[in-house]
């Protein structure tokens, strides 16, 4: 049986002498697993088709338990992304992102259309890399669950002006007045974060690059210690 579906190649692992075992997150069926075959080879047709950040229309050849790709047509394969090594580690965060929380086989349109939007900003847009990484991460929590709690202090319910405090359990913020057994993080850090959309669509920002690594570190703080799961990509942009 044959079907098509929509797809982002997150993960391409060699496979034999010249095929590859593609992981694609689709619009359709969510993640799938599938072998494309040949795409090793010199002027393979499909070798494009099977790097990740290809968006593509996949043709699949479906049988029990197994998909081979027999055809591909090309929406994007956001070259650029590998010219410039912030642009591609970060873009490398969303794939990770993707394949630890969007289970095999569940249908996730909304997180589907947020990688594919990410993935042009990235790559076309003329935002700060890490403001638009910000974003995304905020916005994929959310999607999945596990949003922070940013507008205003989680007890009281005021807007936090003054020193801001952090519990990694449950993802909110705290003034001084409710803080409890919750971590200090730096007011520029918390800011970054309430407005990481403002940010994104500012033409100028005067926000010191610390502060958005800051950010960075204290996403991967909360997706460590309240989720378990460790983004290796994102160490290593927040490394560079």
């Amino acid at each position: 049986m044959e079907k098509k579906v929509n797809g982002i190649v997150v993960k391409s692992v060699s496979y034999l002498e010249a095929d590859k075992i593609l992981t694609i997150f689709t619009l359709e069926e969510g993640l799938i697993t599938t072998k494309i075959k040949g795409v090793k080879k010199a002027g393979a047709k499909l070798k494009a088709c099977s790097e990740p950040f290809c968006f593509a229309e996949f043709i699949l050849a479906s049988s029990t338990n197994r998909n081979i790709v027999t055809g591909a047509s090309m929406y994007d394969g956001f070259y650029s992304l590998r010219e410039d090594i912030v642009a591609f580690y970060a873009g490398a965060v969303a794939l990770d992102f993707i394949k630890a929380f969007c289970p095999e086989g569940e249908v996730l349109p909304e997180h589907f259309d947020l990688l594919a939007t990410f993935l042009k900003n990235l790559c076309y847009g003329d935002g700060i890399k890490e403001v638009v990484l910000i974003d995304f991460l905020l916005k994929a929590l959310k999607l999945s669950g596990y949003g922070f709690n940013l507008a205003t202090c989680a007890t009281c319910g005021e807007d936090i002006t003054g020193r801001v405090f952090f519990d990694a359990s449950s993802g909110s913020f705290y003034c001084i007045e409710c803080v409890t057994n919750s971590m200090e993080i730096s007011a520029k850090t918390y800011s970054v974060l309430l407005n990481a959309e403002n940010l994104l669509n500012a033409k100028v920002i005067d926000v010191d690059t610390q502060y958005l690594k800051r950010a960075l570190k204290l996403i991967d703080f909360y997706i460590e210690e309240r989720i378990g799961e460790k983004l290796k990509a994102l160490k290593d942009f927040i490394e560079l």
